[in-house]
């Protein structure tokens, strides 16, 4: 089939990205904490600041549940103060980016009372 613009695009972004000493790989993700870019089931998606830290903690710790505290404390780098709400919103943003039915979260699940863990697709 021919070569449409975008293809083109995502292909060399992400063989750069390949070579990005800001990596962070789990399962089909692979996240540049610089350039804040997802490369993910054959597409590329850029992240707000805030999302890709979040999301880059949550790659770190692939199938561990994170609490919301220390999510909101590796993210934000404080000890105190109410960012709760902050970080829902922020979780909300990042599965609309990734999940295929973010109504029906698959990777990024809540484990109530608890916090979020990103679950790897089997295989």
């Amino acid at each position: 089939h021919p070569w449409q613009p975008r293809d083109l695009v995502d292909l060399v972004a992400g063989t750069l990205m390949a070579h990005s000493p800001y990596l962070v790989r789990a399962g089909d993700m692979l996240l540049d904490t610089e350039t804040r870019r997802l490369q993910m089931r054959g597409s590329i998606r850029q992240l707000r600041p805030l999302g890709c830290r979040i999301l880059a903690q949550l790659m770190a710790n692939a199938g561990r549940v994170m609490s919301r505290d220390e999510l909101a404390r590796r993210v934000w780098e404080m000890e105190d103060g109410d960012v709760t709400r902050a970080l829902d919103v922020h979780i909300a943003y990042l599965r609309r980016q990734i999940e295929p039915d973010p109504g029906q979260p698959r990777r990024i699940v809540t484990e109530w009372g608890v916090g979020y863990k990103l679950v790897l697709p089997e295989g």
